[in-house]
């Protein structure tokens, strides 16, 4: 058996939104253990479906709708400090994705919600 890394990407509504508010995505990083990337592929999907469903959140009814898988990664090697996946993130505001990250970080070291 081979581990391997998929990203599930799911749609976000909720029955009364407005119909020019921006459209909501969930992305999810998930292990699946499986013998080949076919097979995980195809487990990844029947995951995706398992997790659709419609929850209420306060007053509001939220559906979350499986879109598709959209990364399937080996993971040759399972270590202490792989990469495991990577994303490239271009920005006009240099100084402000920084912080964005510095203020996360300090957030995480003292166990502190992020408040946007």
């Amino acid at each position: 058996m081979k581990w391997y890394l998929v990203k599930l990407v799911f749609g976000v509504s909720e029955l009364d939104q407005p119909e020019n508010a921006p459209a909501k995505f969930d992305e999810q990083l998930r292990l699946i253990e499986e013998e080949t990337h076919d097979l995980a592929l195809l487990k990844a999907r029947r995951l995706g479906k398992k997790f659709e469903g419609s929850f209420f959140r306060g007053e509001h009814l939220t559906t979350w709708t499986f879109i598709d898988v959209k990364d399937v990664v080996l993971l040759d090697v399972i270590q202490d400090g792989i990469e495991i996946y990577s994303d490239m993130i271009e920005t006009n505001d240099r100084e402000s994705f920084i912080n964005s990250v510095l203020l996360r970080s300090l957030h995480l070291s003292a166990r502190t919600p992020v408040l946007f």
